[in-house]
């Protein structure tokens, strides 16, 4: 089992002396320090195959861990604009393929990554909720509620029924975060670029659609390995609970991922994550896009063509990747880099490029706020 440490949680981590810290307009189409990418393949020891995106000007980073949508099966690359434009304002970026072919041989580790620090000063060990997760541990569908299940759209019912039987697996994410400790900076020089290395006691955490799964999981097994986390048009099948610690956390929609076919699940959505996060949070539904729209042009292009997800043609996609990668930029550099001058941009919607049509946030964890009611 699991030891992991109890935290005390700020309302922004101090970035420790020397990470690199981006200023300026976050929303800006310019991208900053020059960046790279490279993909870790299961033949170097990693659990499962992980593309990075990083600065190669010598320092020292923040670093994001990264899973894509439906479960880990949308691939990395699909998201690189994003990705590379994010990690150009002072990111390490990994992003975990999940469905890419697994061997049952894959290195594994039962401990949390040994080096990484907590930037919020914790103490004391923690147990992991009942039923525990390691190596064989699960946490299945039957966390929802029947008074959730109700919430539910009716056509995904039958889906999260069919789902009692998975076997989640948050300990895969902790063993590839401990392989990303022990070897990044190795596997950067290898790609010619050296000294560039990630603050891992400044970790964040993002997802885009059921990667958010995953990282449920992972921040309800351990409270203290995570500084922030970003929920891009989440849904979860084991998020109908309060977490139960306060942590940064970002629950971002579009206009169109709730609009059929849809991809946004009423009751499993990023209104119910929400819900269900302590403050600092913040919530935004973005106006006249979508949740493919986020994906390269070939990601966009298969969304469309299946009918998997609902996309309007002639939206402004690039303006909207501008927007996605300055808020994202904004709320990590405001949480981990530790400038406050960046939140400005996560609660002034004048300084935004796309209007919202909703944006909320509880800062100070005020229990007078209510939460959002759904439109």
């Amino acid at each position: 089992m699991l030891q992991v440490a109890l935290m005390v949680v700020l309302a922004i981590v101090t970035a420790s002396d020397g990470v690199y810290v981006f200023h300026g307009d976050p929303y800006s189409s310019s991208q900053g320090l020059p960046v790279a990418s490279s993909t870790v393949n299961k033949d170097q020891g990693i659990p499962r195959r992980t593309v990075l995106f990083y600065p190669t000007t010598p320092g020292s980073y923040v670093p994001l861990l990264f899973v894509p949508g439906l479960f880990g099966a949308i691939y990395t690359e699909l998201y690189s604009t994003v990705l590379e434009r994010v990690a150009s304002h002072g990111y390490i970026i990994a992003g975990v393929d999940l469905a890419w072919p697994a061997s049952s041989s894959a290195s594994s580790s039962s401990t949390l990554p040994s080096s990484l620090g907590d930037p919020r000063q914790h103490g004391g060990p923690m147990p992991l909720p009942a039923g525990g997760v390691g190596a064989s541990g699960s946490m299945v569908a039957t966390d929802m509620p029947s008074s959730r299940l109700r919430d539910v759209d009716d056509n995904v019912e039958d889906v999260v029924r069919k789902q009692k039987e998975i076997k989640a697996e948050p300990q895969l994410m902790f063993d590839i975060l401990q392989w990303l400790v022990n070897n990044l900076e190795r596997v950067l020089s290898d790609h010619q670029t050296w000294n560039v290395s990630a603050d891992w006691s400044l970790l964040g955490l993002a997802s885009h659609s059921a990667g958010a799964d995953e990282m449920v999981l992972m921040l309800q097994s351990n409270s203290s390995f995570a500084g922030a986390v970003a929920f891009l048009e989440p849904s979860s099948l084991h998020f109908f609970h309060p977490l139960g610690y306060s942590i940064p956390a970002l629950s971002y929609g579009t206009q169109y991922c709730t609009e059929i076919p849809a991809c946004c699940i009423k009751g499993m959505d990023y209104f119910n994550f929400y819900d269900e996060l302590v403050c600092p949070r913040f919530i935004m539904n973005v106006t006249g896009f979508g949740h493919c729209d986020i994906l390269n042009d070939i990601g966009w292009d298969l969304c469309r063509f299946s009918h998997f997800c609902k996309t309007v043609p002639d939206t402004n996609r690039a303006l909207y990747k501008t927007f996605v990668t300055g808020v994202l930029t904004a709320f990590f550099g405001t949480y981990l880099q530790g400038n406050e001058s960046q939140l400005q941009y996560l609660t002034d919607q004048s300084l935004m490029p796309i209007p919202l049509g909703l944006l909320k946030f509880d800062l100070e964890c005020a229990q007078s706020m209510k939460s959002p009611t759904r439109h």
